[in-house]
């Protein structure tokens, strides 16, 4: 849950500030980006941190021939505190496509701030790897495996493995995947879904098929029975074999 001060304006649309990359945080002072998300929330960062991440400067948003030209009026004059005046260079305004709620915790996992006391819900979790990858930042450098991030997303995973999966699946996000899949194995092959599989794409569809099949077949050999095809388990595993090596390749 983001926790965001709201700043109220006469003849403008009402906005908060982010009660984290705001100038009241000591390690904010001397930020020179300020960002606007679609929900009216500001929040200030570094452009050569993000920058350092990225691979497509953001997102684009932060190339040097990226100009913005918003319809709605929207106050700015309380984010751009008398703090602002400390700083050698005004914060560059920059409209961002990303909900509040799911920015926030893209930012606190680039600077490697707490993030679980924000409370991030299951679909915030999710969208978060998307937008990582949008904004030309792969996911698995940010969420790795020791990060807090991490961490909440297999947890988040614990309770509704599909959607994560597909989420990791949808980015290339390997080592998420992986570690999703072997939450997915009690799943019923029926819950897969139409959005989730194409979220998901053919290589990633087909390993989760084959996990799920066979985990279902291992069940059925600790009872063997005289009628059970021999070569049932040997053609599914070569199939899953070739699979994962050609996704490797």
């Amino acid at each position: 849950m983001l926790d965001a001060s709201q700043t109220p304006s006469p003849n403008s649309q009402s906005v908060s500030l982010s009660s984290r990359f705001n100038l009241d945080s000591w390690d904010m002072h001397d930020a020179d980006v300020l960002f606007l998300t679609p929900d009216q929330v500001f929040f200030y960062a570094h452009r050569s941190i993000l920058l350092s991440y990225s691979t497509n400067y953001f997102g684009g948003l932060l190339s040097e021939s990226c100009t913005y030209d918003t319809d709605e009026e929207v106050d700015v004059t309380q984010p751009m505190s008398d703090v602002d005046s400390l700083l050698s260079i005004e914060p560059q305004l920059v409209v961002v496509d990303i909900h509040s709620e799911v920015f926030n915790v893209v930012l606190l996992a680039i600077y490697q701030f707490s993030i679980q006391e924000f409370m991030p819900s299951n679909q915030t979790l999710r969208e978060v790897i998307s937008a990582l990858a949008s904004l030309g930042i792969d996911p698995s450098m940010i969420a790795h495996t020791r990060s807090e991030l991490y961490g909440l997303l297999l947890k988040s995973a614990a309770a509704d493995p599909l959607p994560m999966y597909a989420s990791a699946a949808q980015c290339s996000f390997e080592s998420l995947a992986v570690s999703v899949s072997a939450l997915t194995l009690r799943t019923p092959l029926h819950e897969i879904t139409e959005e989730l599989a194409q979220q998901m794409g053919p290589v990633y569809l087909k390993r989760i098929f084959c996990a799920l099949i066979l985990s279902n077949f291992s069940g059925l050999l600790l009872t063997p029975s005289h009628s059970s095809p021999s070569w049932s388990r040997s053609c599914i595993e070569k199939n899953c074999s070739s699979t994962t090596k050609s996704s490797s390749a």
